[in-house]
C-alpha cells in the first residue's frame, strides 16, 4: 500500500527542504537522519515501494531563531 502525498503547501527555500531533495551530501544543513530519509526517497520511490513525503526544517533556520 503506497502512502497518501503530501500536498506541498511550502516551497523548498533555504530553511525548508523536501526529502526528495536531500542526499547524504546534505548531513550538516539537514542531519543525518532526513538526509537518509531523502536517500530512501530518492532510491525506493522508482522501484515503486511507498516512502512518505515530508520536509526538513535547515540548520540555518534553526540557527537564525531565538527561544
Amino acid at each position: 500500500m503506497t502512502p497518501p502525498k503530501l500536498t506541498k503547501p511550502l516551497s523548498q527555500t533555504r530553511f525548508i527542504r523536501w526529502f526528495e531533495a536531500l542526499t547524504n551530501a546534505d548531513v550538516t544543513t539537514a542531519g543525518g537522519k532526513t538526509a537518509s530519509l531523502g536517500e530512501m526517497v530518492t532510491a525506493l520511490r522508482p522501484k515503486g515501494i511507498g516512502v512518505q513525503d515530508g520536509f526538513a526544517i535547515t540548520a540555518e533556520l534553526k540557527g537564525s531563531v531565538n527561544i
